[in-house]
């Protein structure tokens, strides 16, 4: 169904209501039948939304990997570790140069040494 305020485009046609009563039926993504006809689940135009889903389903997986959130990841004890340390200018440099972007090198408040 997408997220506007977190920037994630909705699958064509899939409302907040079909979107909730499919997988409310189904639990997931992955087990929504690629054939709407043998949903067993009453939606509105069953079979072009499933259609919708096969073809988008790669992107939907995707963009729920996106916004789901990581708690398998390290976090250091002490405060101070968790600091940025800067951005290493040339690299950026390079990277605007790219982008046709100079202007971004002066929101960069900290570099790093070195």
């Amino acid at each position: 169904m997408g997220d506007r305020a977190g920037g994630l485009p909705g699958v064509p046609g899939w409302g907040r209501k079909s979107t909730a009563t499919v997988l409310r039926r189904y639990g997931s993504i992955e087990a929504i039948p690629p054939d709407g006809a043998s949903w067993d689940v009453q939606v509105l135009s069953a079979r072009r939304l499933a259609a919708t889903l096969v073809e988008w389903r790669r992107e939907v997986v995707i963009y729920r990997e996106l916004i789901t959130l990581a708690t398998d990841v390290p976090i250091p004890d002490e405060v101070e570790d968790l600091q940025g340390r800067g951005a290493k200018r040339d690299a950026l440099e390079a990277i605007c140069e790219r982008l046709d972007a100079p202007e971004i090198l002066d929101r960069i408040p900290v570099w790093r040494p070195g």
